[in-house]
């Protein structure tokens, strides 16, 4: 298998926001998850869903592996499912990022993983991010172990690191006022 599996991750259950984030609406139609889909499916050949969201039912869904064990559940039952070797990872409430930013993403590497850093960041973000199914072994460990920390197990595991000059495209949107702050620049832009 060569092909790279886009992963949309879905499996919180958005205490932050006070409802179900991955399905709110987002300018220009559509939702947040929508929009991540469809940048995910421009890249991919294959989109799935790892979580229990509404938004996209069309899509098939890998349910998360343990539950309340934040995003590292979610990896670990798509790297377990057996549809690809590798797979593209993005969150479903990033919907500014776009197809050229997850491309870089997608650079051989023998790393198990490649994750973003932003240049005036002094940590690297773990999401979205490339990962392999080598990785799952480390993954499923620390989530026995009752570990959670996305980004220690990538490093555990072997990552190699791309750096972004602006992290704008990465914004993610886990309170109201994350999606005020993202949508309303998205609402001016609009044609009336």
């Amino acid at each position: 298998m060569s092909t790279i599996v886009g992963v949309i991750l879905a499996g919180g259950r958005s205490r932050r926001m006070g409802r179900e984030k991955a399905t709110l609406a987002w300018p220009g139609g559509g939702t947040m998850i929508d929009r991540v889909a469809t940048t995910l499916q421009s890249v991919c050949d294959e989109v799935i869903v790892s979580g229990v969201t509404t938004g996209v039912p069309e899509l098939p869904r890998i349910p998360d592996e343990h539950d309340d064990a934040g995003p590292l559940a979610g990896l670990a039952a798509v790297l377990a499912c057996g549809r690809a070797d590798a797979y593209l990872v993005c969150p479903c409430d990033t919907p500014n990022v776009t197809s050229a930013t997850l491309r870089r993403l997608l650079t051989v590497t023998p790393a198990a993983a490649t994750i973003f850093r932003v240049a005036d960041e002094p940590r690297p973000r773990p999401l979205p991010l490339r990962i392999d199914t080598a990785a799952l072994p480390v993954i499923r460990r620390r989530l026995e172990a009752g570990e959670r920390t996305v980004l220690d197990a990538l490093e555990e595991a072997g990552v190699e690191v791309v750096t972004l000059a602006d992290g704008a495209e990465l914004a993610n949107v886990n309170t109201p006022e994350d999606y005020e702050r993202l949508v309303k620049p998205q609402s001016r832009d609009r044609p009336s």
